[in-house]
């Protein structure tokens, strides 16, 4: 079929069979669809289209688009690459607007990295090509398929294809924690409207300047309402969060610094609340120090 030309246009190659219609490129066959629904084509956009990279280096795509009935699938290949990125639309929606939504979209998945390189050799880090990479704790991995798409071979990370084994020694460098993941179709946001992968920094002390702050919010002169309570657990918890993540690193001691004196914090605060803040005080003591070898907590 690859060597055969459009029934409609003679020109280009065969992409879509119809059965009892004809063969037709992609273009005469969405022209087709979108005339058989009474739809405008309003897909004006550039067939091609380039981003670099924070790095410098230039990723070239080539992109199109195929009409479903009431539907548009979305892709973008790219050139000499393994970069590959979906969409969705309704194809009563401008064609022109989405385009420019599905190139945000390609910026966005190139330029945000999940992996990371480093002149630092760690066991736990995966070599390729003579540099260490690493898995950052946030960020997309594609699951790819054979040729004949009969079942997962491997994983696209950043437009590099990885092994299971890979994948495995990747995930290594996070022993202890929690793997949380979803499994969404490639034409949904790389991430969510307003997300970005960034570094988080967490010190000792931008910990507990974090910890007084909620008590700023939530407290008044040292003082905890029951009103209140509730509010200032559900953002204690992303404190903990990230006290966690510093527990976990190489810095153990400055998180145990941080829960001691966030703890005794707490014990100073007036509430009218029986159950506040021993629960909190708890949650720390777990995280610092989880075999309860510390009797001064």
């Amino acid at each position: 079929m690859e060597n055969q030309l459009c029934d409609i246009c003679k020109q280009k190659p065969i992409r879509v069979h119809v059965t009892g219609k004809g063969d037709y490129c992609l273009d005469c066959y969405n022209s087709l669809i979108l005339d058989e629904y009474g739809l405008e084509d309003t897909f004006d956009y550039p067939e091609t289209m380039s981003v670099m990279e924070p790095s410098g280096i230039l990723h070239s795509f080539h992109i199109e688009h195929m009409v479903l009935g009431d539907k548009v699938s979305w892709d973008a290949y790219e050139v000499d690459g393994n970069y590959h990125f979906r969409e969705m639309s309704d194809a009563e929606t401008n064609g022109a607007a989405v385009a420019q939504k599905f190139f945000r979209k390609i910026v966005n998945g190139v330029c945000t990295k999940s992996l990371y390189e480093t002149k630092h050799p760690a066991d736990n880090l995966l070599r390729r090509d003579g540099k260490c990479i690493g898995l950052r704790q946030k960020g997309t991995i594609n699951i790819i398929e054979d040729e004949n798409r009969n079942y997962a071979v491997g994983f696209e990370i950043d437009g590099h294809k990885f092994r299971g084994e890979d994948l495995e020694r990747l995930l290594g460098a996070y022993p202890g924690f929690v793997l949380q993941y979803k499994i969404q179709d490639a034409s949904d946001p790389v991430l969510k409207e307003d997300e970005y992968l960034v570094p988080i920094y967490i010190t000792k002390q931008s910990l507990i300047d974090e910890f007084e702050r909620l008590l700023n919010i939530y407290g008044d002169r040292g003082f905890v309402s029951y009103k209140d309570t509730m509010k200032f657990d559900e953002a204690f918890y992303k404190v903990t969060n990230k006290l966690e993540v510093l527990a976990a690193s190489e810095k153990r001691d400055d998180a145990i610094e941080a829960g001691k004196q966030m703890i005794r914090i707490l014990r100073q605060i007036e509430t009218d609340d029986d159950d506040f803040p021993a629960c909190n005080i708890q949650l720390i003591r777990e995280i610092i120090d989880p075999f309860g070898i510390d009797d001064t907590l």
